[in-house]
Parts: structure tokens; sequence; C-alpha cells
């Protein structure tokens, strides 16, 4: 889920994340475009995100012994797969997932369900 304010100004996004493995790593990803695209071998659900997906590499998280993650969001410094940061915009709709290690004893990941937020 998508918590806190979809207030630009307010810079109180924050994502959750629930029912993961406990002790995995976990990372947000974001972008303005929504597609359907299988992550590949070993990934369920889909990758909801199309476009231009970039990482956000100061997300990393490691889940709590409930499978819990919060990922604050940095509004002000959106990642771009070039490795840049860019402003959200008022109007612009983001859309997010989290990637997560199945467990630490596998090399097989995950995706959350996507969510999206139009900010004002």
């Amino acid at each position: 889920t998508a918590e806190g304010s979809a207030t630009l100004g307010d810079q109180n996004l924050t994502l959750r994340t629930a029912s993961l493995p406990p002790g995995a790593f976990a990372m947000a990803i974001s972008s303005m475009e929504i597609d359907l695209t299988t992550a590949g071998p070993g990934n369920t659900p889909e990758l909801c995100l199309g476009g231009p997906v970039a990482r956000h590499l100061n997300s990393l998280r490691i889940t709590g012994p409930d499978g819990t993650a919060s990922i604050p969001i940095d509004l002000m410094a959106m990642p771009q797969p070039s490795g840049s940061t860019v402003p959200a915009m008022v109007g612009q709709t983001w859309n997010f997932q989290v990637w997560h290690r199945d467990t630490l004893a596998f090399l097989t990941s995950n995706m959350t369900e996507g969510v999206s937020v139009l900010l004002h």
C-alpha cells in the first residue's frame, strides 16, 4: 500500500509491504507507466510497471519478523533508469512495486502488487 500524503509539498509518502518472507531484502521500483510484463522465471505476480522503470536504491530494506517493510519515497528525488533523479510534479501519477527476495537461502525473487499515486 501507499500511505501518507499524495500532496507533493507534504513529502510524506511511504510504501508499506505485508506478507513477505521474514528477513528478506526488499526495494521499491517505480515508473510513470503501467504495463503487465512477466518478470522472469520464479517471479510472480508479474511486473506491473511499464516504460522506463527505475530502482529506488536508497530504499533497500530487510523485512521484519512479520514480513513487513516500510519504504519512504523521496518525491523530490525520483530515480530514473539512467541513475539520475528528478523531482516529481503535481499532476503526475507514479506507479510503484516492491521487489523482494523470496528467502535469503534461495536466489529467486518476487514482486508485490502495484500501487498508483496521483500527486497533487
